[in-house]
């Protein structure tokens, strides 16, 4: 949980997608979806978002309805509130909700009946689904529901993170870029102590510096389309810590081997919590048993295929003989 809890604490984002327009909160047709699920809500209705991170759909539904009662939880230690200011838009929303970190969803603590609908926006597929399903069979009302968008294994978003996974050894492997840019760190540490360099020591570090600048550019030759705009997003940071070689430190090429290795474990964790059919099929079933009444269907965009979508409502017993259920 480590590399969540880094993400969430230290990346002033809403939610997982930081690097585009979702980064200050959802967009699109992922905002429409959700803003046409809380326009069927009652104005004062209990809200629980499931598995929130900084709390972007918590933050969506309040900017629909700032009287619904919002309360939020992650299994990562989760604080939003030190990341955002008075300065920002989404700061007066986040102060509405009730964070509740470290919580995992299938150990919820809430008392049973107490949310009128559960949400969560890429965060249900992480957690273990019998015990979740069970959770929100006992937290939501009699005719509550819960719906989830849900992370598909054919999605756009998918097929990107395995690109992103397939470009992330240039930097990481043993003699990646990163390897490469703490060995240049290395050399230029005593050159740091000087005012001036002697020609001699100026020769060596345009020679260092020219090696670098080489293997950097032949390795972004190497891309081109998505895996070039990847390998961008993953040199972001680096490309500013070579710029001036008398402030670069090992502690800073540490730091982006730290983060890298935790980018690609959250990307490597996005994938394996992905479904494909078959087992959204078999997590229909076991809500099914646990008395949900299940829809499922697929959210697309206009860049492909988006997400599962994955509805949930309570059966409720008639009052006679039967035995039968209907659905609310």
């Amino acid at each position: 949980m480590q590399h969540w809890d880094n993400y969430w604490q230290k990346t002033k984002t809403l939610n997982s997608f930081a690097e585009g327009e979702q980064g200050l909160g959802y967009a699109g047709d992922i905002a429409r979806f959700w803003q046409q699920i809380f326009t069927t809500l009652q104005p004062n209705a209990s809200i629980l978002d499931l598995a929130t991170g900084n709390g972007g759909l918590a933050v969506l539904a309040l900017q629909t309805n700032d009287r619904f009662v919002v309360t939020a939880t992650d299994k990562a230690n989760i604080a939003p509130l030190q990341l955002f200011s008075r300065q920002d838009a989404s700061y007066k929303y986040l102060k509405k909700i009730q964070f509740f970190g470290n919580m995992p969803s299938e150990r919820l603590t809430f008392a049973a009946a107490e949310f009128d609908m559960v949400i969560s926006q890429f965060g249900f597929e992480y957690a273990e689904p019998a015990a979740t399903l069970q959770q929100l069979y006992r937290i939501l009302t009699p005719v509550g529901k819960a719906v989830a968008l849900v992370h598909h294994a054919d999605s756009f978003i998918s097929l990107d993170c395995q690109v992103g996974l397939a470009v992330l050894p240039v930097f990481t492997a043993a003699d990646g870029l990163l390897a490469k840019a703490q060995a240049f760190a290395i050399f230029c540490k005593p050159l740091q102590q000087f005012t001036d360099l002697s020609a001699q020591q100026q020769q060596l570090l345009k020679q260092h510096s020219n090696l670098l600048l080489s293997a950097f550019m032949a390795t972004q030759q190497l891309f081109s389309g998505d895996k070039l705009d990847w390998f961008n997003v993953m040199a972001k940071d680096l490309v500013p810590a070579l710029s001036n070689w008398r402030c670069l430190s090992e502690d800073t090429i540490t730091t982006l081997v730290h983060n890298l290795t935790d980018f690609k474990q959250r990307l490597t964790d996005q994938l394996a919590a992905s479904w494909n059919t078959a087992q959204i099929k078999h997590i229909q079933k076991i809500a099914e048993q646990q008395g949900f009444v299940v829809s499922v269907a697929t959210l697309d965009s206009a860049e492909g295929k988006l997400c599962w979508v994955f509805k949930l409502a309570k059966k409720v017993k008639e009052n006679n003989d039967t035995g039968e259920y209907i659905n609310n």
